[in-house]
């Protein structure tokens, strides 16, 4: 009697270990046929958008992920051809469009490259140069020394490369306070990227050694974007049924104005727009 008790004990624990298994199993690849999804639609969104704007033979992948620090990162290899039909500055608007592209996967990053006509073309808009391998094509006007970096800032890297990455020019240098003032090796620079949203997406921190300016540290800064839409939506809804407006939205003639002020607290300028037009009258 005893031992078939402990047979029957021992099938169910089994059985349990066999669904649990399962259950994991199932999960997992639930997540990888959502990723899967999500990468297939960026593929599909790039190529539209390259073949509307005259680019033939358009192909769009998703590779990757390949580590990078503590993020993974995709990396949308678009290729084509068709240079000299569209012109350079259409493609680099082409490219810009692609690059603000983002994934929604916890810990990762996508960057973004251009393969036309053979070529590999990135774009710097810090010094609005369009380069087509390691040559200058756009615009023609003058000569450039200019050389790019593929891939990001990294611990070492020299202050003058630190905006000819991928992520292009820095969109806002912050400088330590009495810079001027202070000994070349107390000194230090804050480099900033913001994303199409304006919100930050990347930090370089620079000090100084003998004069120069080398990069300290790099962080790429991710958002959880549907996290921050649904606590966004709720602060309106909160705000909306309390019958307050804490910011003065009437004081405003457009939601363009108001949106400038108060970015920070919005997740981007739809949402900002919402708000406005929900209390400004």
């Amino acid at each position: 009697m005893g031992n078939s008790k402990g047979k029957i004990k021992y099938v169910s624990i089994i059985i349990l270990a066999v669904i649990i298994t399962a259950g994991l199993v199932a999960t997992v690849f639930i997540c990888s046929r959502g990723k899967s999804t999500e990468l297939r639609e960026l593929e599909a969104k790039a190529a539209a958008l390259c073949e509307e704007a005259g680019l033939e033979d358009v192909n769009a992948k998703v590779t990757g992920p390949t580590a990078f620090s503590e993020y993974k990162c995709y990396t949308l290899t678009v290729t084509g051809n068709g240079t000299e039909k569209i012109g350079y500055p259409k493609l680099i608007e082409l490219m810009n469009t692609v690059d603000d592209y983002e994934v929604s996967f916890k810990g990762s990053v996508l960057q973004s490259r251009f393969i036309v006509d053979g070529a590999r073309f990135k774009y710097f808009s810090f010094c609005g140069y369009l380069f087509r391998d390691e040559e200058k094509v756009y615009p023609t006007d003058s000569n450039t020394s200019l050389t790019f970096v593929n891939g990001y800032p990294y611990e070492g890297m020299s202050e003058d490369l630190i905006n000819a990455t991928d992520l292009g020019e820095a969109d806002e240098v912050v400088y330590c306070k009495d810079f001027s003032a202070l000994r070349a090796d107390r000194r230090y620079k804050t480099y900033n990227w913001y994303n199409s949203n304006g919100r930050k997406k990347a930090t370089a921190t620079v000090y100084y050694k003998n004069g120069e300016g080398y990069v300290s540290s790099f962080s790429l800064i991710e958002y959880n974007s549907e996290a921050m839409k649904e606590a966004g939506r709720k602060l309106r809804e909160e705000k909306k049924s309390s019958k307050t407006d804490q910011y003065n939205t009437k004081d405003y003639s457009d939601p363009d104005d108001f949106y400038e002020d108060y970015y920070d607290d919005f997740y981007d300028y739809e949402d900002a727009e919402d708000y406005y037009y929900d209390n400004c009258d």
